[in-house]
């Protein structure tokens, strides 16, 4: 089945968790929010670690082409115009979640840099029609804030107007 057609259910959570599992070669990690908790006089009071909970069982020549898909479409695919030009090779998937009677959900996941991935996302715009047109831009400023590329827009040549 095809990302997006079909009948699914996934939070942008599950998403990035896949994208980043994608990414990393195929680990799965429990999501956490919180790295630790302090006191006021600086006392770390609770520390969260990374929890590896498996993995997804997928030969590495398969994750290769798919990460290999995704470095394809922010290069030369439905994203490549949103990341032309962007300093950081980010790899990325756009879709479109189909909604009967309104304009659909924009999505796109992604994760960066391509041959050393350090983060992953997952955004969506509700009612914002294509992946690549909507939520793809989204994308790319919480890339260019995380790895503080400045002016992405005058980079990428890109503007949503």
């Amino acid at each position: 089945m095809s990302l997006g057609q079909g009948y699914n259910e996934y939070t942008p959570l599950q998403l990035v968790n896949y994208v980043a599992a994608i990414a990393n070669g195929g680990t799965r990690w429990k999501p956490y929010l919180v790295e630790k908790v302090t006191s006021p006089d600086g006392k770390i009071l609770k520390e969260f670690k990374p929890q590896k909970i498996g993995e997804v069982g997928v030969k590495p020549e398969a994750l290769k082409v798919a990460q290999e898909g995704m470095n394809m479409v922010t290069s030369i695919g439905t994203a490549s115009g949103i990341f032309s030009g962007f300093p950081i090779q980010v790899a990325g998937k756009t879709g479109t979640g189909e909604v009967f009677g309104r304009d659909n959900h924009a999505l796109f996941v992604a994760y960066a840099p391509f041959k050393n991935p350090e983060v992953a996302v997952a955004t969506v715009v509700d009612y914002g029609g294509k992946g690549g047109v909507a939520a793809g831009p989204v994308a790319r400023d919480l890339f260019a804030a995380y790895f503080k590329v400045q002016n992405t827009q005058q980079q990428t040549g890109y503007s949503p107007e």
